[in-house]
């Protein structure tokens, strides 16, 4: 269960916050797309591709060796490769890059209606989780190992939609929304829980969002998020499976409560990552997570 409230509370927040980024950058929608998909596919793609091969060939070692038990990531050999990549089977996290892409490659097109017009933007967002959320998704199924990263970029896309409405402003049209969502999640609470849980994520991210961007602009709190923003894909992509699998079970044998073991674990596979990072860094290969080269 605390591993079900992380993936339902943490991920959406990056969806949440690339669109609200990209929407700050460009408010009148993106000028030249080429340009900036390309971008976005070599910082997304590049690290995707080289940290999947890799957790999937140490995932297969594993497997042979008899160290790693589950199902098989490869089960009919060299035919599964392309579906082990694509769905993250040895790495589930690393479903996020492609969605990302496609998240945004969506959002040129969907920006470009909404440009400069805050009333249109949460018209939009609100579409895009009744029609997914709330209709659609329920219809669509994963794969038995990894995530769709389809799945994922079609959920992630309304929550991109929800940083648009917020970066183009509309304070009112936040707080109507936000009490709706209060609402919502309460009134479809016991009736259908996809939706109710949608509601409650919309409500969260909007009151984070606002206490957030109530901080002093200086200071530590500032500092130390802009730190970790700056090192956020070397973390994302060094902090599992590996890491956090070895403290978790670290963890379990010692017996520490869920809650607390929870909270641990994320912050040592935080740590363990930055040191990771830092190691890899000396070794001149940090561009394998797109970190330009240091003089």
């Amino acid at each position: 269960m605390p591993w079900f409230a992380v993936q339902q509370i943490a991920v959406p927040i990056f969806f949440f916050a690339d669109g609200w980024l990209i929407a700050r950058r460009h408010p009148a929608g993106i000028a030249a797309a080429g340009p900036y998909l390309r971008n976005s596919a070599r910082r997304l793609l590049v690290p995707w591709v080289i940290f999947s091969l890799l957790y999937l060939a140490i995932r297969l070692a594993g497997e042979r060796a008899g160290v790693l038990g589950g199902a098989p990531v490869m089960p009919r050999g060299l035919t599964d490769l392309p579906r082990a990549l694509w769905h993250g089977a040895a790495a589930g996290q690393l479903y996020f890059l492609p969605a990302l892409l496609l998240v945004r490659a969506i959002g040129v097109v969907l920006r470009r209606a909404i440009a400069g017009r805050p009333a249109a933007a949460w018209a939009l967002s609100l579409a895009l989780f009744v029609l997914w959320r709330g209709l659609l998704e329920r219809f669509l199924s994963g794969p038995e190992i990894g995530v769709e990263p389809l799945l994922a970029a079609a959920t992630g896309l309304c929550f991109a939609a929800l940083g648009w409405a917020v970066a183009l402003g509309g304070s009112r049209a936040m707080l109507i929304v936000a009490a709706a969502m209060a609402l919502g999640g309460a009134a479809s609470h016991s009736i259908d829980a996809r939706v109710a849980m949608a509601c409650w994520q919309v409500l969260y991210l909007l009151v984070l969002w606002h206490l957030v961007t109530r901080l002093p602009p200086a200071g530590a709190p500032a500092a130390a998020g802009a730190w970790l923003g700056r090192h956020t894909m070397e973390i994302y992509l060094l902090h599992a499976p590996i890491a956090m699998k070895l403290i978790s079970d670290l963890l379990l044998r010692l017996a520490v409560p869920a809650g607390l073991a929870l909270l641990l674990a994320v912050a040592a596979a935080i740590a363990t990552a930055l040191i990771t990072a830092m190691a890899l860094r000396r070794l001149g290969l940090a561009w394998t997570w797109g970190e330009a080269r240091r003089a």
